[in-house]
């Protein structure tokens, strides 16, 4: 739900972009048609540079499917986008020429991948608002977006995406298979957790059908793609599962996972998805939809069948019952706290039809369902293809390393999120432990030196056994090494601090120091104390941008959730609670001085009237009483 809050309020911002961009024809007009190559992508057909860092490749149209990729590349993680953006301009409503001054009127569709929630999206654009801007997720046929860094340091970023040529819901934007289409392109800028406003922003003409046919391809016929060849990636499960009857395992998405053992003549495979919504697993010869069988499992009903997939559309989906005898006992669906489990056990064989093969490559496909609700339109499909019997060392050295550097992030957590801010904030609100602050103080910085120290020694560890190490290639490994430097070097200068020095309360120097609004030092206590306090502040801010960098990079390197937007949170409770505390403190002072200044004004107004009016009562002198003179 927030990333959907997030994604809408940043395509209300690309929407008004187009807009203005029309208005003023700041950005030109690319044509993808005339100037577009054959993919440097093995998995797609044509691409067309967009920009010196941005590129879009796209596939020979198969059926009422078109698959388009986005690829960004930056020099460093600290520009790598936040965000990736494909927009669809309504040329069917908008039907007159398009050319640099068209201004692109709201009414477009667009595909938002967010990086930080690991999200692709589909949305319409209605208006210039975050209230006009609505979900159409229920079209957008799958999506994925990663990040993944290299060697030399840069950051790639690739949304992949496919769309219905043809929609069928008529408010929605279609893409013409012949004819000049017009996109448009945003990307987001670097470091934001969430959807905002993009740096960059660009629109592009093409005619799928020309270029198909200039490249050799299946031009205006509605057939399959030029290539025949099985583009599915090749994946690798881990020899281990903790699930029963199954004895391999591999994560298939960050949501969805698949566990599987193979028997002497089934398979049992037990597909799990975090989420709800029906699921399907398929058997293909080629990686594609059409023509494979699939069982598709239905949690409001609570069945599992079989299915043939003989087109793209919902009305190609059809019950197989005379292949059901290929589901054995043990087939099952079920959903439980917002988890969805299919169960399936499948012949490897049929007769002298060989289904499954026992060794070699299998090629599989798994579909996830918007809703529970059967047949429709999936949100997300992925193909693989899987060597049932191979399991690689490397996929357990992979966890192991994910492991390694999850408890890197616990001892940085430990230290900069817990131990440095609590020495610091003991160390400001000290008049409310006076006797014991400094003690609390040292222990929590000693503390933090150590379990920094221990991150950093697991973080280069884990990194020393890779193929390639990359030490010091991002700067997160420099920003640690720094705060490791400065945390040492706080703990050792707190223990050599100077003696307090002595001085005169009545000498004029200190009356001056302690009314002068800015304190200089003028004794090496003193500038102890400034240094002290500077290098504090300074690495509790580098602490922060750590610790939310390192969220990041664990996320993309591992396909998981980040967890960055909850720290952010916790950041925020903690300042609130310090400001606070701090405002309460100040209170609580302001009617200290106040009872005290009463106190001070009773007394003078009481030995005023005793004093039979020989005092004043703004004196300071007690009140005399001579008695009766005259005895």
């Amino acid at each position: 739900m927030i990333s959907a809050h997030f994604s809408s309020l940043a395509l209300a911002l690309l929407g008004t972009t187009i807009w203005n961009m029309g208005l003023v024809g700041a950005v030109p007009l690319l044509d993808a048609t005339t100037g577009f190559s054959k993919s440097s992508e093995s998995t797609f057909d044509h691409e067309m540079v967009l920009t010196d860092s941005l590129t879009f490749h796209w596939n020979d149209v198969s059926g009422n499917t078109v698959e388009g990729r986005l690829i960004h590349t930056a020099p460093s993680v600290d520009q790598a986008p936040s965000w990736l953006g494909f927009g669809i301009y309504d040329t069917f409503a908008n039907t007159d020429p398009v050319t640099d001054s068209t201004p692109f009127m709201i009414g477009s569709d667009a595909v938002i991948g967010l990086v930080d929630a690991g999200t692709v999206e589909k949305y319409s654009l209605t208006g210039k608002t975050v209230a006009d801007v609505t979900p159409a997720t229920q079209t957008l046929a799958s999506g994925i977006l990663k990040q993944h860094d290299s060697d030399d340091g840069t950051v790639t970023t690739v949304m992949s995406f496919e769309k219905l040529l043809e929609e069928a819901d008529a408010e929605e934007v279609s893409i013409r298979h012949k004819g000049t289409n017009v996109f448009l392109w945003a990307v987001g800028p670097p470091g934001q957790t969430a959807l905002g406003k993009h740096e960059g922003v660009g629109a592009f003409t093409l005619d799928l059908a020309v270029v198909s046919q200039k490249a050799g391809g299946a031009g205006g016929d509605d057939g399959a793609s030029t290539s025949d060849s099985n583009t599915s990636p090749v994946v690798l499960a881990e020899c281990e599962s903790n699930l029963e009857g199954a004895t391999h395992s591999i994560a298939l998405t960050p949501d969805v996972t698949l566990h599987y053992g193979v028997g002497e003549e089934t398979l049992t495979g037990i597909l799990v998805y975090q989420g709800e919504g029906w699921i399907g697993h398929a058997f293909s010869a080629d990686g594609k939809m059409v023509g494979s069988t699939a069982i598709i499992g239905k949690p409001d009903e609570g069945t599992v069948e079989l299915y043939s997939l003989g087109d793209q559309s919902v009305s190609g989906v059809v019950s197989a019952p005379d292949q059901s005898p290929l589901l054995a006992e043990g087939t099952s669906i079920k959903q439980e706290n917002g988890v969805t489990t299919l169960r399936f056990v499948h012949l490897l064989k049929d007769g002298n039809t060989e289904w499954i093969q026992k060794t070699g490559l299998n090629t599989f496909l798994f579909a996830l369902g918007v809703d529970n609700k059967f047949p429709a339109y999936h949100k997300e499909r992925e193909s693989y293809r899987i060597d049932l019997e191979t399991c690689t060392a490397e996929a357990l050295a992979t966890k192991t390393k994910m492991g390694a550097f999850a408890a890197h992030g616990v001892f940085a957590t430990l230290a900069w999120a817990i131990c440095s801010p609590f020495a610091m904030t003991v160390a400001w609100f000290r008049t409310l432990v006076p006797s014991s602050w400094i003690y609390i103080h040292v222990f929590s910085n000693v503390l933090s030196f150590f379990f920094t120290l221990i991150a950093v020694i697991v973080a280069i560890s884990a990194l020393s056994v890779q193929t390639n190490p990359n030490h010091f290639s991002n700067p997160h490994h420099w920003v640690g090494l720094i705060l490791l430097i400065g945390i040492t070097f706080q703990v050792m200068n707190g223990f050599l601090r100077p003696p307090v020095e002595k001085r005169d309360p009545y000498a004029a120097s200190h009356y001056d120091m302690e009314n002068s609004w800015i304190k200089l030092p003028n004794s090496p206590r003193q500038l102890w104390y400034l240094t002290h306090r500077l290098m504090a502040v300074s690495m509790l801010g580098m602490a922060i941008y750590q610790i939310q960098s390192g969220l990041r990079l664990f996320a993309r390197d591992f396909a998981v959730t980040s967890i960055a937007p909850w720290y952010w949170g916790y950041v925020g409770l903690f300042a609130a609670c310090l400001v606070s505390l701090k405002f309460w403190i100040m209170y609580e002072e302001y009617k200290a001085r106040r009872n005290m200044e009463t106190m001070h004004i009773d007394h003078r107004s009481a030995s005023g009237s005793s004093a039979g009016g020989l005092s004043h009562t703004d004196s300071e002198l007690m009140p005399v009483s001579y008695g009766d003179v005259s005895s």
